[in-house]
């Protein structure tokens, strides 16, 4: 059973408990998530089955959109509601105007120091060992991408948010930068991820309550049809035999080569379009265009 899978994370499931839930309902064995949704947050969890577990990998970076709960006044260790509280501030009033103008500071490229209760590994241990240990280890800031930050609503003291950015932006770090350019401090309340690169949350296979086996499949994604934003190399049943050994295919074995970037990854097909292989360039001038980097057999 090879494809990809929307999932709707229910609240207090771990990203691993609805791969596992997966595995089971459709007795497959080899089955990952592309990005962890924390157990306080729900939404969109893509979840690869079989062969196109294998590429994962080129999922990790598509942009995430989420909604969020920001609540003020309290920061937790954590950086969400399931933290214990650390410091208590007072809330300034807050009115759309200026909240609006503290947002529009967030927006672009920026540095942001993720939390310490990440699964971020510093000397080999997730940041969040070090931290139930009482050490305070942290990681260095990492670069992020902050597309669009939307203001959605204002509650007294808490505030949401819709947020589109880059793969491995922490939103919790978001909310505590945000609480603290306005001048107090808060804590991430709730966390809804709506959609990864181009699959929306309304598309996905609800996991509460609990699906039946042949909805679930319903619901599978084709290994032929993912990674549709990559190029297609299409190739000839020798070229595709080489593919298929791990063997970089000649140039004249390619039916069609496309234009794209050196660094780009392409989708490496026999004649049929059945996806084989992922690629990547060889270098200009090459005899073999095309190198396999990742053999789907």
């Amino acid at each position: 059973m090879d494809g990809l899978i929307l999932t709707d994370k229910p609240l207090g499931w771990t990203s691993h408990d609805a791969v596992l839930f997966l595995r089971r309902l459709l007795k497959e064995k080899r089955a990952g998530h592309t990005g962890t949704l924390d157990p306080s947050a729900t939404g969109l969890l893509l979840v690869l089955l079989g062969r196109a577990a294998r590429l994962a990998r080129f999922y990790t970076g598509d942009r995430k959109e989420y909604t969020a709960v920001v609540t003020l006044g309290c920061e937790t260790d954590t950086l969400d509601a399931e933290g214990r509280t650390v410091r208590e501030m007072p809330v300034p009033a807050l009115n759309r105007g200026a909240l609006e103008e503290v947002l529009s500071r967030f927006t672009g490229e920026m540095e942001q120091v993720p939390p310490s209760y990440s699964a971020i590994k510093i000397d080999g241990q997730p940041l969040y060992r070090h931290a139930r240990k009482g050490l305070h280890v942290q990681a260095p800031p990492r670069r992020v991408v902050i597309y669009a930050l939307e203001l959605l609503n204002i509650s007294g003291a808490e505030f949401s948010i819709r947020a589109v950015c880059s793969g491995g932006t922490y939103i919790r770090s978001l909310a505590r930068d945000i609480s603290e350019a306005l001048g107090t401090c808060g804590h991430l309340s709730g966390l809804r991820r709506t959609a990864v690169g181009t699959y929306r949350a309304e598309d996905a296979l609800p996991l509460e309550p609990k699906p039946q086996a042949d909805e679930a499949c319903g619901k599978i994604i084709p290994l032929d049809m993912l990674l549709p934003g990559f190029p297609a190399a299409r190739l000839t049943p020798v070229g595709a035999d080489d593919v298929l050994h791990g063997r970089p295919p000649a140039r004249a074995d390619f039916i069609l080569i496309p234009e794209c970037p050196v660094d780009a990854a392409v989708r490496l097909t026999d004649e049929s379009g059945r996806l084989l292989a992922i690629g990547m360039p060889a270098g200009e001038g090459a005899g073999k265009p095309y190198l396999p980097k990742v053999v789907l057999g």
